[in-house]
């Protein structure tokens, strides 16, 4: 087996497409050659032109349906996140740099050959010198990076009657899937810090308490600029005071449980403090996350619950 083609952005050339016929074009050959011995057997000049201007119309349809997948540009689009258990959609973008209009097919790479395939993942239009983009749908069975399947182009267009695939296609791409949050509620355990491990959004009335170690979930707000201006690196600014409810979402907090339900209950904790509203921090082996909120925050500890290895 030829290997796939791989990368950020895939070119179609005439080495990587192959070509059959369909059903179809089977039964239309078929009846070709009953009418061109029925011309033969009857010497009809008119079955003659009917058969030939048949066959030369199959003919050049070999050559549009080569053209629906040469020279196309593929290229992996942007995916967002997803949690664990729902479906991961992948964008895949095609780059028509011909006259003429392509009609295609995204189907999922199968061992067998590809004409017996009756599965299609998407079907799309693309207009002369146009760029069109569609979607895949995947369902994430597991936390972590999920790769974009391995697929296949195809055609059909004009006339039905020849079947064109590709290589197997492998973009580099990957969708992040959170893990799949625990359904029971999660107590919070709401605490009082100050000092050190206070961190982050502050509100009006609060006095200032320090400074630490920036942290990219920051708000540029409570960034030290002078002490940027000086030469002294990125420093955040602590406060203190009595509005200041900050919880440490912690590893070893659910101790009882097996690590992939911690690491289910610690998502749950991170969304319900975030639609709390609370500023949370999160401790998992290897990782410390210092308490803030923001969505940029939310993400970076759903991100580290995702990619922990146990």
């Amino acid at each position: 087996m030829r290997p796939a083609l791989q990368g950020s952005e895939v070119v179609l050339t005439q080495r990587n497409l192959y070509m059959l016929p369909t059903g179809a074009g089977w039964v239309f050959s078929g009846l070709l050659l009953v009418m061109l011995m029925t011309a033969m057997n009857y010497s009809n000049g008119l079955a003659y032109v009917l058969t030939f201007l048949l066959a030369s119309t199959a003919v050049v349809s070999m050559l549009f349906t080569h053209k629906n997948l040469h020279r196309l540009i593929i290229k992996a689009g942007p995916s967002m996140p997803v949690f664990a258990g729902s479906s991961a959609r992948f964008a895949i973008c095609f780059e028509n740099k011909q006259n003429q209009r392509l009609g295609i097919m995204v189907e999922p790479f199968i061992k067998i050959t590809p004409v017996f395939n009756k599965t299609v993942l998407a079907r799309t239009d693309i207009p002369g010198h146009g760029q069109v983009c569609v979607d895949i749908n995947i369902v994430a069975k597991q936390r972590g990076y999920l790769p974009v399947p391995t697929v296949l182009l195809s055609t059909r267009f004009p006339l039905g009657l020849l079947y064109t695939w590709s290589r197997r296609i492998k973009l580099e791409s990957h969708c992040l899937v959170y893990p799949k949050p625990a359904n029971q509620k999660i107590d919070l355990g709401l605490e009082q810090l100050s000092g050190s491990e206070h961190s982050g959004h502050h509100q009006q009335g609060d006095d200032f308490a320090g400074l630490r170690k920036y942290n990219i979930s920051d708000p540029p707000k409570h960034v030290h600029w002078k002490a940027v201006a000086r030469g002294r690196g990125m420093q955040t600014k602590i406060f203190s005071g009595r509005h200041s409810d900050i919880i440490w979402l912690d590893w070893g907090k659910f101790g009882g449980h097996e690590p992939e339900a911690r690491i289910s209950l610690l998502t749950r904790a991170v969304l319900d403090a975030d639609k709390a509203g609370l500023e949370y921090g999160l401790r998992i082996p290897g990782t410390i996350i210092h308490p803030t909120r923001s969505n940029l925050h939310r993400h970076e500890c759903l991100k580290a619950l995702a990619l922990l290895e146990i």
